[in-house]
């Protein structure tokens, strides 16, 4: 059996004829706003006449909204009594009931090509300004971390502004180099559904250090996989520690370098040879003497790495670092998992290169993060390599929302350094706002989301359910 998603008794059918009545309301409620400013607007001289109305503004709104609550309590009983009928559940409890809607959704489809969607909102997230004398960067991704191709946004992503602020720092609170804290604000959660301010900001108010590859081999949230990612432990010369070259020399491909430098003392340089050698070092997880550290499935990992070049004499050169299967030397998550950069795009100054992926549910036997030359460098021309980290991302809660990272550069963060982000989402989703609205579902936190589609493609239009 199936639970009828479109058409005529459908439970989207159903759903929208409760939506668009409640949208309706909302549109009546915003319209008695209109008409008593335009009753105020002909008494600015005898004001006294009419200000008995003003006070009765809310109460009228209230009274417009008093179906809502019978609404949302036919919407609730609407979904839980047909999933429950279509296929009896262990528990009525909401999360149950709306995990077996998304699998009928899915289908023999993917969570994130479903069988049956709705109407996606657009979804993103940008840095609007940074003021201070640290550098470094600040890393928010707000796509589902069960799309490996990093396609598909989390819906319920709250609109507004997040503010970041150094609060402890080396110079102020004594707060050791590299492990600054932030403060992290959004703006004030709405979470009554009948407010007009709904649903508001995220109601953010927590702390983050910020990540150091100096503390390393750890595969807990904020902490780097990879061992000797700073490039500072070489027992050996030029032999970098805890890392195996695959191929090229030690002491002539692969070089301990002591002056450009991003952080600490050292840094690695791959220099290129007259026989255009692609050299190639590697360092598996879960390997003893490398890094014993575990990729998670189903995971939203931030990667980043300082590079820089020789100068004006590289002419031809690719490098790139990313996470690989062991097995074939496949990226792990598709480009997603990899920083590519070729000549063109580094300069003698080191710049700080991100990327954010996400692990599949099935992970291979053994992974690998891998220094690599794709296409070889100019003869005895380099590039330098520091601070590289490859960490779990933080959801910053409460409910579902963005993930985030702090990456420090080559300048300490200091107290009240502050990055401001602005988060959006259009909203545009009809039935997936409405959705949101009545069963909540940024608490819920779904894995799989409800399926949506952004290109247009929905099998379930806000239109075909919403008149």
């Amino acid at each position: 059996m199936a639970i009828g998603l479109s058409g005529t008794d459908s439970f989207f059918q159903r759903f929208g004829r409760i939506e668009d009545l409640r949208a309706k309301i909302k549109t009546h409620q915003d319209l008695i706003t209109t008409e008593i400013a335009d009753i105020l607007a002909e008494y600015t001289a005898d004001y006294d006449l009419a200000q008995n109305i003003q006070p009765t503004l809310e109460s009228m709104k209230a009274s417009s909204a008093a179906p809502n609550g019978a609404l949302r309590q036919a919407a609730r009983k609407t979904l839980t009594d047909m999933v429950d009928d279509d296929n009896t559940m262990p528990s009525r409890d909401i999360r149950t009931i709306w995990n077996e809607m998304i699998s009928q959704m899915i289908g023999s489809g993917t969570a994130v090509l479903a069988d049956d969607d709705i109407n996606a909102n657009t979804v993103s997230a940008s840095q609007t300004s940074f003021s201070g004398t640290g550098n470094g960067a600040v890393v928010i991704d707000v796509s589902d971390n069960q799309d490996v191709l990093n396609s598909t946004t989390i819906q319920t992503t709250r609109p507004e502004d997040i503010v970041l602020k150094c609060t402890r720092d080396t110079q102020v609170t004594g707060t050791a180099s590299r492990d600054e804290t932030f403060s992290i604000q959004g703006e004030r959660a709405v979470p009554n559904p009948d407010d007009v301010l709904w649903p508001g900001g995220s109601g953010i108010n927590t702390s983050l250090r910020v990540l150091s590859s100096a503390e390393d081999g750890r595969d807990s949230v904020n902490r780097t996989l990879v061992v000797n990612g700073d490039m500072e432990n070489f027992a050996t010369t030029n032999n970098l520690d805890n890392w195996t070259a695959v191929v090229g020399a030690y002491g002539t491909n692969i070089l301990e370098e002591g002056t450009n430098v991003h952080r600490g003392s050292k840094a690695l340089e791959i220099v290129g040879d007259a026989g255009a050698t692609l050299t190639y070092l590697e360092q598996k997880f879960n390997t003893s003497g490398q890094s014993t550290a575990k990729l998670k499935p189903l995971t939203k990992y931030v990667m980043a790495v300082a590079l820089r070049d020789s100068g004006a004499g590289l002419l031809a050169g690719t490098i790139r670092i990313s996470v690989q299967d062991d097995s074939d030397d496949s990226l792990i998550a598709s480009t997603a998992s990899a920083i590519s950069k070729a000549f063109s795009d580094t300069t003698t100054s080191y710049q700080l290169f991100t990327t954010v992926f996400n692990t599949p549910l099935v992970l291979p036997t053994t992974s690998k993060i891998v220094i690599e030359l794709t296409t070889a460098c100019t003869n005895t021309e380099s590039f330098f390599i520091d601070d590289l980290i490859l960490a779990p991302m933080a959801k910053m809660g409460p409910g579902d929302g963005p993930s985030i990272a702090i990456i420090p550069g080559s300048t300490n963060f200091i107290q009240d350094d502050k990055f401001i982000w602005a988060v959006a989402n259009n909203q545009a989703g009809g039935l997936m706002q409405g959705l949101d609205r009545i069963f909540n579902l940024h608490s819920l936190v779904l894995r799989p989301q409800v399926p949506a589609d952004l290109g247009g493609a929905e099998t379930i239009t806000d239109n075909d359910a919403i008149d």
